[in-house]
């Protein structure tokens, strides 16, 4: 966990990491390297969500562990096979 006082770059010296060099906070430093060795080791766009989306994510995730949500699995009598899937929540309705 980042704590606000690793935010602080104002004060702070000039650093190089990988390529780039500037003042840089700890947690600047930290993405630059994350970023920069993602780059690096793979060629996947790195994309992040907007924080409207990730507050959408937590109220539906929430919303969905309020209902309690549990699956069951019935087998065949040799074990070997799933013969139903049963789902169920909080009265069988969630809203």
């Amino acid at each position: 966990m980042f704590h606000q006082a690793n935010l602080r770059f104002n004060d702070q010296p000039t650093i190089t990491v990988g390529t780039r060099t500037a003042k840089m906070s700890l947690v600047m430093a930290w993405v630059e390297t994350i970023a920069q060795e993602m780059t690096r080791l793979t060629n996947w766009p790195i994309t992040t969500l907007k924080h409207d989306d990730i507050g959408k994510y937590f109220i539906d995730r929430q919303t969905l562990d309020a209902c309690k949500p549990k699956v069951s699995y019935g087998y065949a009598a040799d074990g070997n096979s799933i013969k139903s899937i049963t789902v169920t929540a909080n009265g069988n309705s969630c809203a």
